[in-house]
């Protein structure tokens, strides 16, 4: 009997054990999903991105107490969901981290299939969203709906709900069939992708990231080639071998950069990668590719990316003809250029500098020069400042010199000496012999800082080379400090200089250096230099100084256009002759050598012209530049009185002067005279006005006076 009941309590024991694990294993079972997210691109396979059990569509449920009213007609029958639990489809997809976008459609996939009606592309869905008062109405999942608001069911099924749009409201058209009921999964179909690029083009600034300038698709890449039947031949060897790249259609890296609207230049250099990783081999250095551009034969090809092309090697078999009916075009993109000429003549062309599988260019900027701290100009007089050397920061920091215990610059503002300590600095002279300049016996120095001309101080050099002490009567430098403060524990490297030079010996004994004589934030130092001294004109007894040509005597002799007739005299009424007039003119245009591309002209056409003559180069400018033509085929006739109809036709030929709109009204200067117009410019220009109101004189003689009036006149009116 204790063993019956003992068996029967062991049973019960067991019994509840197994109750109880099958209760804790439904418990445990994974709760099945309600709705499943998918995307798919094109025709591809479908891919999950987010499953939802029915809790997790809970979290993001919304509650309408009064339920929002989706309509439907079929025939003339007003049909409606009324909906007051539900996820909206944009909740839904912002939590599964998706999107649905312009080109999108959406597919439903119900308990029973693929739901197969209705258009939920994104434009027709973007369209719907209003009930029958035109209020706004969310596309979304419903989990608590029915027909009317006191038929709400939670069925455990989703039924996706959108609204009409306003054009079927008012028509009461809405198709019906475009709710799905029992919906378990909705799949966003994309578009398929846009076509590819064939060709991304990029720059670069030194190690810095690629930026897309521009991606090209195959036939935008077409659009720009151009082609050569009988092919380009781009050459190279290997040995001895000769190989060469057929191009018949391709399109030129000019064409590229154009349409792309960037540049190839100098200091740039070109990186390619290809369909199988970056191209490492060659120089695509900017001066490189530009000396590159012909074939073995010398021909012009130009650099370019070929779409259709063949290489091979070439010899008595197999020509570059033949190589050329073999081009294709495989869908890849090779980059080709020339040869340099050296390399065409010599045949050493080496390979691997021509890529193929090209994917993408890169044009490599170089890094930004580094801004200047410091330039130093030189000026003469009110001339314009001329650079002589611009230093970076870092070439500043090459020249200068330290000292641990600091130069110590002084200066009074009334009783109180103000200091200035530096510790790092290029001295005034290792910077002027490093910029291969000097200062000197009346020179100027002018500083420029960061906010314009420094006015103050007096910085020449006479003033200079008595500063130069502190107030120990130690010698300090003139300089440009680096690192300096009021103390020697203040040091500071602004990055910012400083001009510091010491005091005379006659302000430190009298404590009375005036301050504003060191600027600071100096970026320019220009030494101007005193106006060389005119150099000696020779003064004539001949011309007086209230003479109508005075000026311009000695404007010509300084310009050295004539030197007088001698040492005292310009013999300014003696009459000019054609070879002193033409020697003028040489002379005032720069005594320019005369010569025919680049050779000297050895051949005189006049017999009376000598080479030995000091004016026969004057003579055959004057004849090239059509400004005489002699007096005959085989005579210039140097010796002959130049009239004043002569004179004032060569200055105007010289000038190539345009024909005047205004006749000369001078009565003995026909409208027809070759002279005509010449008078014409002269008098508009009042190079001269004629030897009275009515008169020009024209057969006169042109004297030497009136010459070089008519040149002073003419020079300085342009």
């Amino acid at each position: 009997m204790k063993r019956a009941i003992s068996f029967l309590l062991t049973l019960l024991m067991l019994l509840s054990m197994l109750t109880g694990l099958s209760t804790v294993a439904f418990a445990e079972e994974a709760e099945s999903a309600a709705l499943e997210i998918y995307t798919q691109t094109g025709e591809a396979e479908p891919e999950l991105v987010k499953s939802y059990k029915l809790s997790e569509l809970d979290a993001l449920k919304e509650t309408a107490k009064d339920g929002y009213t989706y309509v439907y007609w079929k025939g003339e029958d007003q049909k409606q969901v009324v909906a007051t639990e539900l996820v909206s489809l944009d909740a839904l997809l912002s939590d599964a981290g998706t999107t649905f976008g312009a080109g999108d459609e959406l597919k439903f996939t119900c308990s029973d299939g693929p739901y197969p009606k209705g258009d939920f592309s994104y434009e027709s869905m973007a369209e719907r969203g209003y009930d029958t008062e035109n209020n706004a109405v969310p596309s979304a999942f419903a989990l608590t709906y029915g027909n009317t608001l006191e038929a709400q069911e939670n069925t455990g099924k989703l039924r996706f709900v959108c609204g009409a749009t306003a054009a079927e409201i008012e028509a009461k058209s809405a198709a019906g069939n475009r709710m799905p009921s029992d919906v378990i999964a909705v799949t966003i179909v994309k578009p398929e992708d846009a076509e590819p690029a064939a060709l991304e083009l990029y720059t670069q600034t030194g190690e810095g990231e690629p930026e897309l300038v521009k991606a090209y698709k195959a036939g935008e890449l077409a659009a720009l080639a151009e082609t050569k039947a009988e092919g380009y031949e781009y050459d190279y060897y290997r040995g001895d071998a000769h190989y060469a790249v057929a191009a018949t259609e391709l399109i030129t890296l000019d064409a590229l950069l154009s349409d792309a609207d960037t540049e190839f230049s100098s200091g740039d250099s070109l990186k390619f990668n290809t369909d199988t990783g970056p191209y490492t081999k060659g120089n695509f250095d900017y001066e490189n590719i530009a000396a590159r551009g012909v074939d073995a034969d010398g021909n012009t090809v130009p650099t370019a990316l070929a779409l259709t092309w063949n290489s091979g090697e070439l010899n008595a078999e197999n020509t570059f003809a033949a190589l050329a009916e073999t081009v294709y075009n495989s869908g890849s993109l090779r980059f080709v250029s020339g040869m340099t000429a050296e390399e065409a003549e010599n045949k050493t062309a080496a390979g691997n500098r021509m890529p193929s599988g090209v994917i993408s260019i890169t044009i490599v900027k170089p890094e930004p020069a580094e801004t200047p701290a410091l330039e130093v100009y030189t000026k003469t007089g009110d001339a314009e400042p001329e650079l002589v050397k611009s230093y970076a920061a870092s070439e500043l920091a090459e020249l200068k010199e330290t000292t641990e215990t600091g130069y110590c610059y002084v200066y009074w503002k009334g009783d109180d000496m103000k200091t200035i300590v530096a510790t790092e600095y290029v001295t005034l002279d290792a910077l002027l012999s490093d910029a291969g300049t000097t200062f000197g016996a009346g020179d100027e120095l002018k500083f420029t800082c960061s906010d314009g001309p420094y006015p103050k101080g007096d910085f020449s050099y006479e003033s200079m080379a008595e500063r130069g002490y502190d107030t120990e009567n130690n010698a300090v430098p003139s300089a440009f400090a680096l690192t300096y403060g009021n103390t020697l524990e203040a040091q500071e490297n602004t990055g910012k200089l400083r001009f510091v030079c010491g005091a005379t010996a006659a302000e430190i004994e009298a404590k009375s250096a005036a301050g504003n004589r060191m600027p600071s934030d100096v970026i320019a130092v220009t030494i101007v230099k005193a106006e060389e001294p005119p150099k000696p004109v020779a003064v004539f007894d001949d011309v007086a100084k209230d003479a109508y040509y005075y000026d311009a005597v000695y404007w010509a002799v300084g310009k050295e256009i004539t030197k007088g007739t001698s040492e005292k005299t310009f013999s300014p009424d003696k009459d000019c002759t054609r070879a002193e007039m033409v020697t003028f003119l040489w002379r005032a245009a720069g005594s320019p050598a005369y010569v025919i591309d680049g050779d000297p002209l050895m051949v005189i056409p006049f017999q009376d012209v000598k080479s030995t003559d000091y004016f026969c180069q004057a003579v055959l400018w004057a004849v090239h530049n059509g400004i005489t033509k002699g007096t005959s085929e085989t005579t210039f006739s140097p010796d002959k009185t130049v009239s004043r109809a002569e004179a004032v036709t060569f200055l105007f030929r010289m000038a190539k002067a345009e024909k005047p709109e205004k006749a000369a009204s001078f009565t003995d200067v026909p409208a027809d005279a070759y002279y005509a117009d010449a008078v014409a410019w002269a008098c508009a220009k009042e190079i001269t006005l004629g030897t009275s109101a009515t008169t020009f004189s024209p057969n006169n003689p042109c004297l030497r006076a009136q010459i070089v009036t008519f040149l002073y006149r003419y020079f300085n009116a342009k």
